[in-house]
């Protein structure tokens, strides 16, 4: 489940959507969007299901009303937004903790872009690291989770990046590296999925109030 929101059916891409097709959470839809999913494990189409950009609430919420927990929970997570609470919560619930826009997702359309928002990959301390490292900003990026254990998704379209990213798991930080990065963390998410608020809903109200922290 990409997002924990219904759009209606036959709406615009993200970015064009109306308002009054986009028709938000309710525990309701995303508890049978879920129920709906697990037949299709039980009648043998799929193995694992998972979410993705669930609150903690939200996913309380969920555990709360289904039979199976999801294989896995996919986040935005980097330097700046380490998800710590969340990362909790899936590891004692048994859910695969996975990280995606590991690098703050600096090629993000505008539409998705907030006014202010920081680039991680403009960090000066990730840009010493990587210097004293020998390899780029967001090897050191990719370095720092995958050294931690947590899977990530990077995307790339470029072959060079596509084969830098896949040789960040060959470099190794020292522990005063990781502790410097983790320092990092403001907290802060540079993804909010607008196009799926219902209308009049707040930012706050959609992520229940979890991580938000203005731009800086």
């Amino acid at each position: 489940m990409h997002w924990p929101i219904r759009i209606r059916k036959g709406a615009a891409e993200p970015g064009d959507i109306a308002a009054s097709d986009q028709l938000g959470y309710t525990r309701d839809m995303a508890s049978e969007t879920w129920r709906a999913m697990e037949q299709l494990v039980e009648r043998g189409l799929v193995r694992s299901i998972g979410i993705s950009n669930f609150t903690q609430r939200k996913l309380f919420n969920l555990l709360e009303d289904i039979k199976s927990k999801p294989s896995v929970h996919q986040v935005e997570c980097h330097p700046y937004f380490q998800q710590t609470e969340m990362k909790k919560l899936c590891s004692q619930t048994g859910i695969q903790f996975q990280s995606y826009s590991p690098l703050g997702a600096p090629d993000r359309p505008p539409r998705n872009r907030e006014a202010g928002a920081p680039l991680v990959m403009e960090d000066p301390t990730l840009k010493d690291i990587a210097a004293k490292n020998n390899c780029s900003v967001a090897q050191i990026a990719i370095a720092w989770q995958y050294q931690q254990g947590i899977p990530l998704l990077v995307k790339s379209v470029h072959r060079n990046r596509l084969e830098q990213n896949l040789a960040a798991k060959d470099i190794h930080l020292s522990a005063d590296n990781m502790a410097t990065i983790t320092r990092l963390d403001r907290n802060q998410r540079l993804l909010f999925g607008r196009f799926g608020y219902k209308a009049g809903q707040t930012v706050e109200d959609f992520w229940d109030g979890e991580n938000i922290t203005p731009n800086m």
